[in-house]
């Protein structure tokens, strides 16, 4: 009996303070590692944010250099004018032109700037509402 009496009087609160302090030690623990963990995610997150805009203003910086090279390009041979209407896959679409030359199923001037600029291009011309590949 002395034994029950024992235990609850001191060692059942020794063993609720324990537990506690167990229970207590880790929740500090885990707030510590939950904290280290959100600023590393943060920092990394900005990391990456900062390759992507770099990433982003040298694809940008690509793009237009490709169209002032186009201009250039396309400039040596006139300048742009809709003559007429013309056949492109049994299609008739109007007529794109550089000086005197269509450009309907011509390639070499879009194949001479994606070779400089090392990407894809394509020239398109307004029928209606809707522009068509040429």
């Amino acid at each position: 009996m002395k034994k029950i009496v024992l235990f609850k009087r001191l060692l059942q609160p020794l063993l609720i303070v324990g537990v506690l302090a167990v229970f207590t030690s880790a929740f500090y623990m885990f707030s510590l590692n939950l904290e280290a963990t959100q600023k590393e995610a943060a920092h990394e997150t900005q990391k990456l944010e900062h390759v992507l805009t770099m990433a982003k203003n040298l694809v940008i910086e690509r793009v237009y250099s490709s169209m002032e090279l186009l201009k250039q390009k396309s400039n040596l041979l006139g300048p742009p004018t809709i003559h007429g209407e013309t056949l492109l896959n049994t299609e008739s679409v109007p007529n794109l032109q550089f000086g005197n030359e269509s450009q309907a199923n011509r390639t070499y001037l879009i194949d001479a700037v994606t070779n400089i600029g090392n990407g894809t291009a394509t020239l398109f011309v307004r029928k209606n509402d809707a522009f068509v590949r040429i």
